[in-house]
This record gives C-alpha cells, structure tokens and sequence, in this order.
C-alpha cells in the first residue's frame, strides 16, 4: 500500500456569516451579581406546603422567574443573572425556564450536569446522549444565555478535580453548544482557587473553548492568587466565583452588594450568591433580589473600578467610574446598627449632584454635598448597613471648556484556535441534523507506467451512501479510459492509491493534544470571512509517523 507523508490535507474554512467574536464575550456591569437556586431534583417533586407546613422548598426557574416578574421591574435580558442546575438525562430540560427567566428581567445561567464517569473518552454513548441534551438545551435557550459545564462523573463524585478529563469534556461540550447556539456563552464549572490547578486546566488547550472561567469561593489572598493565575494563563477572560452564601440572618441582604464590589475590586467579574432554602411564599425571596436588582440598574454600561477616588468615613466603600461621563457609582459599608448621618470624604473637589439610589421600599432623606479644600464632604442621612451612591463631574460647559470626543476603533484578529472551535461546532451540528444522506463518488486516476509513455486516466463513478449507524459506503458503477465510458460487462481491476490511516485526524477534539496548528492568512470569498490554517502533528504523537501534516 503507498503510503503518503506527509498527507496535503487541504481545508477551505468559509462560514456561511460573520458572528461576533467568541472570545469578546464580557458582563455589561460592574460589579455584576446574580442568585443560585436550588431547583427539585426530577425524580423527586416538592412536598406539598398543605401537609407540611412551614418546609423549605426549592422553587423551580418558572416559579422563580414569576416573583421576579411582579416584584423587580427589570427590563428582558438585563444582567441580574438566574442559575440553576439543569439534568441532562433527559433532552431539552431546561429550554423554557431560560426563557421565562429572560422575559422577567433576569439573564439564564444554565449549569448542564454532565454525569458520564472517568475515563470520559471511552465512555462515548454516554457522553453523546449528554451531548445531545445539551445541544437541545441551547437550541430551546433564548439570546444571551450562559451555560456552565458542570461534571459530576456518577459513582465519582468525591473525586478530585482531574483537569485532562474535564479539559476533553468542556471542549466536546463547547463544540456542541456553539453548534446548536451560534451565540452560546460557555463558562467551566467552579474551579479550585489554586494557580496550580488553574494551570493544568489551561494546559488542556482549552482557552478558545469558554467565555468565562468560574472559581469557587476563597479568601481573599488564594483568590488573588487564582485571578492572577488566570489572566497570566488567559489575558482579558472574564472570571466568575460561584457561589457565595447570603449573609446569614439578622444580616442585611444589602451587603451582597458589598461582597460582589469587594470581589470586583479584586477583578472578579461576575458573583454568584446561593439563596437560602425557598419559602413556601416566594414573595419572601424579594428582600434578597432587591439589592441585586439595584445593581443590575445603576451599575450596568462601561463602568470600571476607580481605587483613587475612594472615600473615608465608611467601614469599605468601593467606587466605579462610568467611560462615558465619568460619573461615580458608589457602594458604602458602614457599621451595623449604626443611626444618624454619615460623612463620605471624597478626595474631588468637581463631584457634583450626588444621589442616593434606594435599596429597600420606603422614602429614603437624599445625601448633600459640601465643596471644601480637600474634595467633597458628602452627608448620608440614616446610610443603614450599605448606601449606594451616584455622583456627577462637571462638564466642559460648566468649566467653561471645550468638550472633545475621541473614538478609539480597532480590528480583532481571530485566533486559530477560535477558528477551529467554530469550524468544529459547524460540523457537529450538521452531524446532529443529517440522518442519511447519498451521493455520487467521483475518483480521477492518472497513470503514468514510464518515461515516453503515454498517460492512461480513468474516472470512476458510483453511488456513496451514509448512515450514522452503518458508516459510509459506496460502489463503483461506471469506468471513463481518457474520457471513453468503458463498455465491458465487467470492471477492471484498477489499483486505488490511498495514504495510510491516520491515527488521528486533524480537527477532531482528542484527549490529548495531536496536532500543532498555525494561521497562515485570511481572505474573503463571496463577501464570506474565510482562514488559510496550517497542521503538524504535535508532542510525543509526532514520532509515530501516523498523523497527517498539511495545509
């Protein structure tokens, strides 16, 4: 048999539409917060409040969403984010609780419980009827939805944190999720805040597989260190911690906000904060999406995190500064049960019209404002446990100046690893959508037997059949001697040159990493974004000689 190394493989990586990046995905707040909810298992329905007074229950994303809707006036969509875990042992679970989540102001964080145990490679009926579900899951899911991939290998649950097999599992259910949702927002599951772990997560090659990475909760110095660890690994990826514990009664549900300003500060993007057990009335859960609902409406836009301008007078306070005016948004904490005014000094004398946005009903005494030499020394009448607060500079008008606008645009180069999440994401999805198809296989042959000789070419044709279950197959019917349909009974025996079989093909997501990948060019093809990319093999692979290189 002829064998061809190394193999020209060419690949035309044309898409039918150019989407926005994967990889730009960001949280349009800071600080950016949300709720866990525990939702009741499928096999085991609530019980029922008549005849067990009193009891806990979890509440379901619709439930949920219900009391989102009559109580938090929130526009669709908007960044107060709802999660819950979703089985995937059934398919399409999930789908319309996003839905009704999204259309009561809330965006849906769906975390896909993926069961199939270690080794996951060799588990692939498994794994694919999972696949399935998930791809289902995003297909029902509404614009904007965020879904963790969460592993829990049944009969392993205890295990530690194995960063190979969940790397091989995150990158199959990325491709999955992308293929049914072009605009899918993939997020890890709550990683071990340690930078050795985070490490070997990014040793899996998985950076252009997710939009977020997810840490568990830790003190404040390990999560330094684990945010660090990440945008060394990852530069610009947005990290999340999941899940925060409410503050415990008789604390003020307010200090959420303080907890979620005190992570931003500290680069965490998004917080997740777990509700406690659900009451029978979820009208009781209001307290708690109060506060979260005034972040998701006075801190949402281009805002960042301004250590410069922070005040004195409060037990932590954390400022944000907005790109487009540079006004303030502030969150004070101050001492529990503490009365009277409260004085913030602001080290800039040009803050002006502070504001006071109300975290509980009732009226609330607005804060005033005094110039002096050193800033601004704003009062807070009765600030309660946390007071949130809006400040305004003086415009170019009011400077007497000249107000100047600058617009800063620049061209994002796609990454070849991007490119290849989105190719394999095309191919998954067509997978999933064709059952069968048939074709006709048209193979030229030329034959050369020597020098001054002639050239002897032949075409054969036939019909080629596939089926998922069976494979491929075809036949040969018909046989073109330079260009003369053959009028025998009989085929001729011709010699089909083909390459020796690869051990692993290019492309394809493997455990381990196979091939080295390079971006040679772009180019537009029919008004369509189109990629030139180079493979090699890569790693110990590379010696066997059984893998393709190519272009």
């Amino acid at each position: 048999m002829f064998r061809a190394k190394p193999f020209l493989f060419s690949l035309l990586l044309i898409f039918l539409s150019v989407a926005a990046p994967l990889g730009a995905a960001t949280f349009p707040c800071r600080p950016c917060a949300g709720v866990r909810i525990e939702t009741p298992a499928p096999a085991e329905p609530p019980t029922d409040p008549a005849t067990e007074p009193g009891t806990a229950l979890p509440a379901s994303p619709a439930d949920f969403a219900s009391a989102l809707r009559e109580t938090v006036k929130l526009e669709p969509g908007s960044p107060l984010y709802i999660a819950w875990e979703v089985s995937l042992a059934e398919e399409g679970a999930g789908g319309r609780d996003a839905s009704a989540v999204r259309e009561a102001g809330g965006t849906p964080w769906l975390s896909l419980l993926f069961r199939t145990p270690a080794p996951v490679a060799r588990n692939s009926e498994r794994l694919q009827a999972e696949l399935r579900a998930a791809a289902a899951v995003a297909g029902q899911a509404p614009p904007g939805t965020w879904f963790q991939v969460v592993w829990r290998p049944e009969g392993q649950e205890e295990s530690t944190f194995q960063p190979a097999e969940y790397g091989f599992l995150l990158k199959r259910a990325a491709v999955a999720l992308t293929g049914a949702r072009r605009d899918a927002l993939v997020a890890s599951e709550p990683l071990p805040a340690e930078p050795q772990a985070i490490a070997d997560f990014y040793a899996q090659e998985v950076a252009a597989y997710l939009e977020a990475v997810v840490l568990r909760p830790a003190d404040p110095d390990t999560l330094a260190r684990a945010v660090e660890a990440v945008q060394t690994a990852d530069p610009g990826r947005p990290v999340v911690v999941d899940a925060l514990a409410y503050p415990p009664a008789p604390g003020d549900p307010a200090e959420v906000m303080a907890d979620a300003a005190r992570l931003a500060a500290q680069g965490i993007d998004m917080t997740l904060f777990r509700a406690p057990a659900t009451p029978a009335d979820l009208r009781a859960m209001i307290p708690l999406l109060r506060p979260l609902a005034v972040l998701t409406r006075e801190f949402k836009g281009d805002l960042s995190y301004d250590p410069n301008s922070t005040p004195a007078g409060a037990s932590e306070a954390w400022v944000f500064v907005r790109g487009e005016d540079l006004g303030l948004r502030v969150i004070a904490l101050f001492p529990r049960g503490a009365q009277g005014e409260a004085t913030l000094r602001f080290p800039d004398p040009e803050l002006r019209r502070p504001t006071r946005f109300p975290v509980a009903p009732g009226q609330i005494r607005p804060p005033s404002g005094e110039v002096t030499t050193r800033g601004l020394d704003l009062r807070v009448p009765d600030p309660g446990r946390v007071a949130v607060l809006g400040l305004e500079r003086t415009t170019a008008a009011e400077r007497e100046g000249v107000e100047e606008r600058v617009t800063v645009a620049g061209e994002r180069q796609m990454p070849v690893e991007e490119i290849l999440r989105r190719l394999q994401a095309f191919e998954d999805a067509q997978a999933r959508r064709l059952e069968h198809y048939r074709a006709t296989n048209t193979t030229h042959l030329r034959f050369q037997p020597s020098a001054g000789t002639q050239a002897v070419e032949a075409t054969l044709q036939g019909p080629f059949f596939f089926d998922p279950e069976a494979g491929a197959d075809w036949a040969w019917e018909t046989l073109y001697v330079n260009g003369v349909k053959w009028r025998g009974k009989k085929l001729p025996e011709i010699p089909l040159i083909q390459p020796e079989k690869a051990a692993a093909l290019p492309l394809e997501i493997h455990f381990s990493p196979q091939y080295r990948y390079r971006l040679r060019g772009t180019d537009t093809i029919d008004g369509r974004a189109a990629w030139v990319v180079d493979f090699q093999p890569a790693g110990p692979a590379a010696e066997g000689g059984k893998l393709y290189q190519g272009t």
